[in-house]
């Protein structure tokens, strides 16, 4: 049994409702969902961790993992993914143990240990998504209607911009 329904039997949640599957070939048929939320998943697709570390194929995996969230949601349904924008050089989700933190290193591990902030680049093979992998990943498949960001507004509600050093920064992220 995966760690992840351990903790859903805990809740005494039906083992029916539960479903942990392999991202890029969903045990749903076609057309099933109305809307598909993807929150914090998509950057962990084609690593060879779970984590940062990139697999050599891991473009031809998202592409198959953007393809099966195309193919289970309904024609005029959604589909609704949440990550950390590589082209913003701070993630406040992830911290600094990719193995490509080259000369950055050092600074990367001082900032993360002070302010709990991950510089990382923005450009080049890392496992973040900017908007416009995003938009090209899926737009390139030639299935989406349209593809656009949504607001920040009360995004952060229940992050670690709540505390520390980041509640200073709450109002400007969350405009």
């Amino acid at each position: 049994m995966p760690v992840t329904s351990k903790y859903w039997a805990i809740l005494n949640r039906s083992s029916q409702s539960f479903i942990c599957c392999d991202a890029v070939k969903m045990p749903f048929p076609t057309n099933y969902f109305d809307i598909v939320y993807s929150l914090g998943v998509i950057e962990h697709i084609g690593t060879t961790d779970g984590h940062q570390n990139l697999a050599a194929n891991y473009q031809s995996i998202r592409k198959h993992f953007a393809e099966e969230l195309l193919r289970v949601t309904k024609e005029n349904g959604g589909i609704i993914i949440s990550c950390p924008n590589k082209s913003f050089p701070i993630d406040i989700q992830h911290g600094p143990i990719s193995s490509g933190a080259g000369k950055f290193t050092k600074l990367r591990q001082l900032v993360w240990d002070r302010f709990r902030l991950n510089i990382h680049r923005t450009r080049g093979d890392y496992h973040l998504l900017s908007y416009g992998e995003i938009k090209t990943l899926f737009g390139d498949l030639g299935m989406a209607r349209s593809i656009r960001p949504l607001p920040l507004k009360n995004f952060f509600a229940f992050s670690s911009v709540q505390s520390g050093f980041l509640k200073k920064m709450g109002k400007i992220i969350s405009w």
